[in-house]
């Protein structure tokens, strides 16, 4: 089988077949410096009913995305980056780009030249902690980051 990065890394159009997030993820692991979105500073924006989640993540590097419960627009406002998301093919991207997030989708991301990624909530809360609570699975449900260096 091949190995996950690499068919990530093919980018555009290369097809997981039949694998799980599960599958993909486990397959990530062990790959040297495979990291999870925690791993990367978030810069936190509010406008009246909007929260925007922002984080930066360095080049030639593997990430694994927070599971969102609410569809969101995604937009990536500088890089490239290849993302596989179950059930669809990976899809290259080069910024400036903007989508829509489906509730629960898990991405997997090759970040192949620094990206800036972020995704836009409708809300009026803004405590962090809160926001947290209501807009990302716990972590319970997520599936696990690897142990050491860069997990959570």
């Amino acid at each position: 089988m091949e190995s996950a990065l690499a068919i990530i890394e093919q980018g555009d159009g290369a097809l997981v077949p039949e694998w799980t997030p599960s599958d993909i993820i486990e397959a990530i692991r062990e790959q040297p410096g495979a990291l999870f979105d925690d791993c990367f500073p978030l810069q936190h924006q509010f406008a009246p009913g909007v929260y925007l989640r922002e984080i930066t993540m360095p080049g030639d590097t593997i990430v694994v995305g927070k599971i969102h419960k609410t569809r969101h627009f995604n937009i990536i406002s500088r890089g490239v980056v290849s993302f596989w998301v179950e059930g669809h093919a990976v899809k290259t991207v080069t910024a400036p780009y903007t989508f829509i997030s489906e509730p629960g989708a898990q991405k997997v991301l090759y970040v192949h030249e620094e990206t800036v990624w972020s995704t836009v909530h409708p809300t009026d809360e803004t405590d962090l902690t809160k926001l947290e609570a209501l807009l990302i699975e716990s972590d319970d449900l997520r599936l696990e980051a690897p142990t050491g260096e860069g997990s959570e």
